[in-house]
């Protein structure tokens, strides 16, 4: 039932029309940012502060950025483009990263999800209004529940498409974390004003008009209502297919 919501969707003319968008709205970005992040392991292989071994590695890792940067660029897109065929989740899609028993699972997979998972929070405070308003718009687009929406562009997507981009590089753990520390801090400012894009080509379509608003004043409408803390400056927690 999921799978043909999902290709329904997917076919929708005005999805096309966001898929395409969205993609030559982050493309340039995209290069930015692997820029920065090629340009950081070439600054941490003349560090002092790493061994022989860690600046090799980053040496190694930034000569391999360095060639294949077209290509991670490229990939990450594709990987994003790919998500809007599964725009919809089902009840079962949105297992917890945290499994019964760590023995029983790929520690090094597990721990990847972690990372992911810490980029995705560092974002969520900052925009859940931006977040939460296209996650509203889209599903009105698509006539779905909100809930069920698993956004391409939205901090797990962006933060996943890219880690699948880097895979096949086969880097080491270390250099990894160094990536995913460039990654966050590049792409974290940027998303402010992409979100903002996207909601406001949305919005123009007649999509939901001044839902940001309503979210400020409201507060969410994706998460289970609490009584309000007086005392808390905390904002509503990204849900996790964002």
């Amino acid at each position: 039932m999921t799978d043909d919501i999902n290709a329904q969707a997917a076919g929708d003319p005005r999805i096309i029309g966001l898929r395409r968008y969205v993609h030559e709205l982050l493309e340039p970005r995209l290069k930015l940012i692997f820029d920065a992040m090629t340009d950081h392991l070439f600054n941490l292989s003349a560090s002092a502060q790493l061994t022989a071994e860690g600046r090799s590695q980053a040496f190694e890792g930034f000569s391999t950025l360095k060639v294949q940067h077209k290509a991670l660029v490229a990939s990450t897109l594709s990987e994003i483009d790919q998500s809007y065929g599964k725009l919809v989740e089902s009840n079962g899609d949105d297992q917890s990263n945290i499994p019964a028993e760590l023995d029983l699972v790929d520690l090094e997979e597990f721990e990847n999800n972690l990372a992911i998972d810490r980029i995705v929070r560092a974002g969520s405070e900052r925009y859940w209004v931006q977040l939460e308003a296209l996650t509203l718009r889209i599903a009105e687009l698509i006539d779905q529940d909100p809930k069920s929406i698993r956004l391409p562009f939205g901090l797990r997507g962006l933060v996943t498409a890219y880690r699948k981009a880097i895979k096949p590089l086969e880097l080491s753990g270390a250099i990894v974390s160094e990536l995913d520390r460039g990654f966050a801090r590049n792409v974290l400012p940027e998303l402010g004003q992409i979100y903002k894009t996207i909601n406001g080509r949305l919005e123009n379509d007649g999509l939901m008009p001044g839902i940001e608003s309503e979210l400020e004043t409201s507060g969410s409408r994706l998460e289970d209502k609490k009584a309000p803390d007086v005392n808390s400056h905390s904002t509503p927690r990204e849900p996790a297919n964002q």
